[in-house]
C-alpha cells in the first residue's frame, strides 16, 4: 500500500512519527477471524474474493446469511440453495472455514422469536446449509447457540454464538428475554467451566449503543441485558469483547457497562452488511450517534487480527469498504494487565 494511502487510513498523520506509522502497516498476525451479515442471495456475490483476498483464517456469518422470509420449508431450503450455488461462494468456503449464526432473515421472518411456526425446519435447514455434523449438539437440543475454541500460541480463542431468535420474547415488556433459560445456563456455564484467555460474545443483533430505535437491540430486553451484565460481572471473562451485524453499516463501538457499582469500558465490533450498506438519509444521524471516523456506511466487511506472544496479547481492527478501494479503517489494542483491552495507536 502507497504510504500516503496508509497514512490517510489510519489517520495518524499529525500524531506519530512517519517510522511509526509505517510499523504499524508491519503488523503481522497470527490468526485472524473475518466476518459480517446481511447478505441478499439474490444480489451479486463477488464480494466473497474480495474477502478471500485480505486472507482470514475464518469466517463468521454473523446473521441475515440469506434472507428467506417465508413460512414453508421448501422457501427456505431453495434460498440457501441459491446462494450455495454462487461460484463465488462455492470458492470461498473451500478454502476458508465458515462458523455461522442465524438472525432474523435466515431464521425465517422479520423480526421473528419464539413463536415463529417453523423454527424447528428452520434449524434443521440451517444446520443442513453448514454442514454441521449429526453427532453435534445442536442437533439434538432447540436452538442453534454453541461455543467454538481456538488455541493460538498456548492461548485460546473462544466464541460463544448466541441464538437470538428460537427463544426471543416480544420486546418491551418487563419479562422481555432473549436467549430463554436453555441457553442461559449453557452460556453460564461455559463461562465456568472453560473461558479464553479471549472471549468474544457473538450477537447478530446489537449490544451496547442502541441508540437508532429502528433496529431490534439488547436494550429492548431489559431481562436479557441485566443477565448479560450479571453473567459478565459474577465471571469476569478475560479479553472480553462484541462482535454484531444487522444494521447495515460497520462500526467500531466502545460504551459502558454499570459493572460491581461503577461503569467499565467495553468493545463491539459491528459489520453489516455485505450486499447493501447504509440509507443515504441514514448517514448523517448515524455520523452524530457513532462518530464519523468509527463508522464505514458502504457494503463493508470485518477483520479481527490476534498477535499472541507469551503474555503479550494485541488484537487489530479492520473494517473494509466492499464499495470504493483502498478504503478502511483499523484499531488497535492490547490486553492490559487486568485483561481488559485497551486502545492503542501503535503495534508492531
Amino acid at each position: 500500500m502507497q504510504r500516503r494511502n496508509f497514512i490517510k487510513a489510519v489517520g495518524l498523520a499529525s500524531l506519530l512519527p512517519i517510522d511509526q506509522l509505517i510499523a504499524l502497516n508491519h503488523f503481522t498476525s497470527d490468526y485472524s477471524i473475518a466476518f459480517g451479515s446481511c447478505n441478499r442471495q439474490s444480489l451479486p456475490q463477488e464480494f466473497w474474493q474480495q474477502i478471500l483476498s485480505s486472507k482470514p483464517d475464518i469466517w463468521f456469518g454473523l446473521g441475515d446469511n440469506i434472507y428467506a422470509d417465508t413460512t414453508k420449508k421448501k422457501i427456505l431450503i431453495n434460498k440457501y440453495d441459491q446462494l450455495n450455488n454462487s461460484s463465488f461462494y462455492q470458492q470461498f468456503k473451500k478454502k476458508i472455514p465458515i462458523e455461522s449464526i442465524w438472525d432474523d432473515h435466515d431464521y425465517g421472518i422479520n423480526n421473528g422469536g419464539k413463536n415463529y411456526k417453523l423454527k424447528e425446519d428452520a434449524q434443521e435447514v440451517f444446520l443442513d446449509f453448514n454442514d454441521v455434523p449429526y453427532d453435534d449438539e445442536r442437533r439434538s437440543r432447540q436452538g442453534i447457540y454453541y461455543s467454538k475454541t481456538w488455541t493460538i500460541n498456548n492461548k485460546k480463542i473462544k466464541a460463544y454464538f448466541l441464538d437470538c431468535r428460537f427463544f426471543k420474547d416480544k420486546p418491551y415488556k418487563s419479562y422481555s428475554d432473549i436467549l430463554g433459560k436453555e441457553q442461559w445456563g449453557w452460556f453460564e456455564d461455559e463461562l465456568y467451566l472453560s473461558p479464553g484467555d479471549i472471549n468474544i460474545i457473538v450477537s447478530p443483533i446489537g449490544i451496547l449503543k442502541n441508540k437508532l430505535h429502528v433496529t431490534e437491540d439488547w436494550d429492548d430486553y431489559k431481562v436479557a441485558k441485566d443477565n448479560l451484565i450479571h453473567l459478565i460481572e459474577k465471571y469476569n471473562p478475560p479479553g472480553l469483547f462484541f462482535l454484531s451485524g444487522d444494521k447495515h453499516f460497520g462500526a467500531f463501538i466502545e460504551d459502558k457497562l454499570k459493572i460491581s457499582n461503577e461503569k467499565k469500558n467495553f468493545l463491539e465490533f459491528q459489520s453489516s452488511g455485505l450486499t447493501h450498506g447504509l440509507k443515504k438519509f441514514l448517514i448523517k444521524p448515524i455520523n452524530l450517534i457513532y462518530g464519523k471516523s468509527n463508522i464505514i456506511y458502504d457494503r463493508n466487511f470485518a477483520k479481527i487480527d490476534f498477535k499472541i506472544d507469551f503474555s503479550d496479547i494485541r488484537m487489530k481492527w479492520t473494517l473494509y469498504s466492499l464499495d470504493r478501494k483502498n478504503i478502511y479503517r483499523e484499531r488497535y489494542f492490547n490486553l492490559n494487565e487486568n485483561n481488559q483491552w485497551v486502545r492503542s495507536e501503535i503495534m508492531v
